[in-house]
């Protein structure tokens, strides 16, 4: 039986129909509730976007989770096909009643400037364990190469190095990774921790690894 869209009058025997109404006014009312723009906070260091508390890499899947967080509509899920510095295109699947619908719109992005916790403590200098190198600087140059990757590898990052008398002093920014680095590598050093800083009524110790290589 072939039946009338009652918005558009397009035909069943033309279209696909989505309860009594057609698919193209049906993906229209979806449409219509689904905002126009979103706010985009971005590192202006990194570039790394802010996703539900995180910061991730921009790009498709990282702005579909946005999307997907602050700007979601009733039974659909939103993905990122491609974008621009203004704009994101996106395809829209959506339950409706049971029945699939399928449609593309583009939205407008608002971006926000703004630092990321690393890259700020990148930029202030911040640092929780001094790994100090000292003994055969041929070797300890190799040990802090590898721990450098180890670090970066991690997430984490070297606020400074520095070479000094017989070896290298090291900052890095996670004493839990370094401490993981040492273990891994079955390297044994002299721990001694000293307070850095009381936040929130509790104390921030920084950890120092004394390492004597022969």
């Amino acid at each position: 039986m072939t039946i009338h869209c009652p918005i558009c009058n397009r035909s069943s025997d033309d279209t696909k129909f989505i309860g009594e109404i057609c698919e193209f006014c049906t993906a229209d009312k979806i449409r219509g509730a689904i905002a126009k723009s979103i706010d985009m906070y971005r590192c202006g260091r990194c570039g790394n976007i802010l996703v539900k508390g995180q910061y991730k890499p921009l790009g498709n899947v990282a702005l579909s989770d946005l999307i997907n967080s602050v700007a979601r509509v009733r039974d659909c899920t939103a993905k990122v096909t491609g974008y621009s510095k203004n704009k994101v295109e996106v395809d829209y699947e959506c339950d409706v009643n049971g029945e699939l619908a399928k449609f593309s719109t583009t939205m407008d992005i608002r971006p926000i400037k703004q630092i990321c916790p690393r890259c700020y403590k990148i930029s202030s200098g911040y640092y929780e364990a001094l790994v100090q190198l000292r003994g055969d600087v041929v070797k300890a140059d190799k040990i802090a190469e590898k721990l450098f990757d180890y670090i970066a590898k991690n997430g984490a990052f070297i606020a400074k190095s520095e070479q000094v008398t017989n070896g290298f002093d090291i900052y890095v920014s996670d004493k839990k990774l370094t401490s993981e680095f040492l273990k891994a590598k079955r390297l044994k050093a002299k721990l001694s921790a000293t307070l850095a800083t009381i936040k929130g009524g509790k104390k921030l110790y920084r950890n120092t690894y004394l390492l004597r290589i022969i």
